[in-house]
């Protein structure tokens, strides 16, 4: 009876098969590791390599490509086998030309501002613009002796 029960929850496991893929991302030029390169793969799972530029995947869909890309290099898609569990992944560095780009000063529109609440000032004052905005001000001040003490000497809390 418990060969029975342990084959029965066996057998389900052993049913869910799960695609490993492990791996590295170089500089092509500089052996160096890309950290955080973007790895998808063909069934739509994505990940990132780790800050030595190593990545691990595992799905329970068959992984039959992966695409790298990483800012400043050329994407890649590599085919997979299936017998493939490491793969070692050189992408080599690409070259952008970037437009000329124009910038012309113009005045910063804070001294506009500036310029303006100075003009406005008489229109601004709270005090002549507010009637209700006159308030009085009180402060409370606590003065305690400490009676076991041996002095008597006292102790003033201001608030």
């Amino acid at each position: 009876m418990k060969k029975l029960f342990f084959l029965l929850l066996l057998i389900p496991l052993l049913s869910i098969s799960q695609t490993q893929i492990q791996g590295i991302v170089l500089d092509s030029k500089t052996k160096q590791p890309l950290p955080f390169a973007t790895i998808t793969t063909s069934s739509n799972f994505g990940a990132l390599t780790d800050i030595d530029g190593k990545f691990s995947i595992k799905t329970q869909k068959t992984i039959t490509q992966i695409s790298i890309s990483y800012v400043g290099y050329e994407s890649v898609i590599i085919p997979i086998t299936d017998n493939e569990k490491f793969i070692k992944i050189a992408l080599n560095p690409k070259i952008e030309s970037l437009k000329e780009v124009q910038i012309v000063a113009r005045e910063n529109p804070a001294l506009q501002i500036i310029r303006n609440t100075i003009k406005n000032k008489s229109k601004n004052d709270i005090e002549k613009s507010l009637n209700s905005f006159k308030f009085t001000t009180y402060n409370k001040i606590l003065v305690t002796a400490n009676p076991d003490s041996i002095k008597g000497g006292l102790i003033l809390f201001l608030s």
